[in-house]
């Protein structure tokens, strides 16, 4: 298992994917064009992925859930390693990816994920809604 690290140029990047994501949600079709595979899949698309030094991939978007709410989505799975990333650099994830909640807490959906196609890439997806925002004038 390696060990994150996280420094001023990996949370720079970290904020760059969420500039990126906050200013570019996905819309429901285009996250059906992209299970058809019309679209890319997240994890291909380099404007929604970063690689952190000793090994980590997180991909990150915002997407509409079936309802239309928003919700920030992470991905995080180990580079050319075998395993599920540990609960602590995910957690130390989620906090520099700006999310509210906490594993364990209920306030956040969690599912693992393992390739479909035979290799071993095996990630964790967190999904946590985001704070509706105002609309007022």
């Amino acid at each position: 298992m390696s060990i994150l690290l996280l420094n001023v140029a990996t949370q720079q990047k970290i904020d760059n994917l969420i500039i990126f994501a906050t200013t570019n949600p996905l819309t429901l079709d285009s996250m059906e064009d992209r299970m058809q595979g019309n679209l890319p899949a997240i994890g291909s698309d380099p404007k929604h992925c970063i690689d952190i030094y000793k090994g980590y991939r997180c991909c990150y978007s915002h997407e509409p859930d079936r309802e239309g709410r928003l919700v920030h989505h992470l991905s995080v799975s180990m580079i050319d390693q075998e395993g599920y990333p540990s609960k602590e650099s995910i957690e130390a994830l989620l906090e520099a990816f700006g999310f509210a909640g906490k594993l364990g807490t209920g306030k956040l959906m969690t599912y693992p994920e393992s390739s479909a196609t035979g290799s071993s890439l095996m990630a964790v997806n967190i999904v946590e809604y985001l704070p509706k925002t105002s609309t007022k004038h």
